[in-house]
Formats: structure tokens, sequence, C-alpha cells
């Protein structure tokens, strides 16, 4: 059940870091948009990416990101920088083409639709991140 996990992954006030382990675009991006708030950090696991993958908690100091209240914390604040302290970020960590599906915007090295159609000669609805050109 998707709320009963969404349920879950929020309790306790959140962590520094979770796991999503999915095939499915549509499921990661729906847990990305529901749980993000309650952790610093949420990697999503899948086949493409498990070969490669640095573990649930593993360090990611490049990564700025600070989970709720008691985790991610001492950035020095100045700026706009000091405005972001204040907001919540959650780092996504995941394949190209996982990436790409959850932010609906094309990732360099995702996945692209192959299509024999121009993209000028498509609605703008029907246009989708990774269409790509066929062309002899």
């Amino acid at each position: 059940d998707r709320q009963h996990a969404l349920t879950l992954a929020r309790a306790g006030g959140g962590s520094l870091a979770g796991t999503l382990v999915t095939a499915s675009g549509e499921l990661a991006r729906e847990f990305i948009l529901g749980a993000a708030r309650a952790h610093g950090r949420i990697q999503i696991l899948n086949e493409a990416s498990s070969a490669e993958s640095t573990g649930h908690g593993s360090p990611l100091p490049q990564l700025v990101h600070g989970g709720p209240g008691r985790a991610g914390g001492g950035e020095e604040l100045g700026g706009l920088r000091s405005v972001k302290h204040y907001m919540q970020r959650t780092a996504v960590q995941g394949s190209p083409t996982m990436l790409a599906t959850i932010g609906q915007q094309w990732v360099h090295g995702a996945q692209v639709n192959e299509d024999r159609i121009h993209p000028f000669r498509k609605y703008f609805e029907e246009i989708q991140p990774g269409d790509s050109l066929l062309t002899p």
C-alpha cells in the first residue's frame, strides 16, 4: 500500500537518508513528492543504479542537504544561502533515467524516446522529456 509506505517514511520526524528500491519511475516520483520533506537524501535504487550504489547511509559531503531538525546542519549563513538554510532540501540519488522520470526533465545519460516524427510537428502536450529525433 503506497499511502502506508509514505506514512512510515515520514514517521518519527524523518531521517538523514532513506532508500526506495523500485523499477517504477511513477512510484519513485510519487514517493519523492510525498517523502522528501522528511529526509535529507533519498536514494532510488533500481537495476541500473544498484551496481554502483554508494549505499543507504554513505556520507556524500558534496551534496548540500539537511534532514529535518537534527540532521545536516552547521552550514555558514550569509545572503541567499541563509534563506536556503531554512528551506527543506533533499538530495535525490538514482540512475539518470530514474532521475529524469522523477524530475520530469531529461538528464544526461538517461534513456531517450526515439521517434521519426520531428518535434516541431508535435503539439506541445505530446512532447516528453527525452524525446529524440531519428534521422537517416
